[in-house]
């Protein structure tokens, strides 16, 4: 199993949303303006959940693949002795942009803040009823 070493990558952005904190980065050999799809954000393993949390999100990330279901191309990293992964973005052409689902959710319930690191809105029910 390869693991991505980040320690040569560039931090490319800081990423502010999202429950977790997580960072964009470019592989070096990419130069200083990457296209989009050259930006991977990196996702550590959170001390609260399972330590496979990372190989979880990888191996859906190849079972998806193999089955023809469209998903994010994961990978497993480390950075700084942080075990985690790294999810390539999404958006692959300048001139996109992303919305998040929690953006759609703050219409729909009540005093739900998309900042809450504890995702306290973020329900099954919730994501059905937008």
């Amino acid at each position: 199993m390869n693991i991505v070493d980040l320690s040569s990558w560039k931090l490319w952005l800081e990423e502010p949303g999202g429950e977790s904190e997580k960072d964009w980065f470019t592989d070096p050999a990419h130069g200083d303006d990457p296209e989009p799809e050259d930006r991977w954000m990196f996702k550590p393993t959170r001390p609260e959940r399972s330590p496979d949390e990372a190989s979880a999100e990888y191996a859906a990330s190849i079972i998806a693949d193999l089955i023809s279901v469209p998903s994010a191309d994961v990978r497993l990293a480390v950075l700084n002795g942080q075990a985690g992964c790294i999810s390539r973005n999404v958006i692959r052409t300048r001139g996109h942009s992303f919305s998040e689902g929690s953006a759609f959710l703050s219409g729909h319930v009540e005093n739900f803040d998309p900042k809450d690191r504890k995702a306290r809105g973020h329900s099954a029910e919730n994501i059905v009823s937008v």
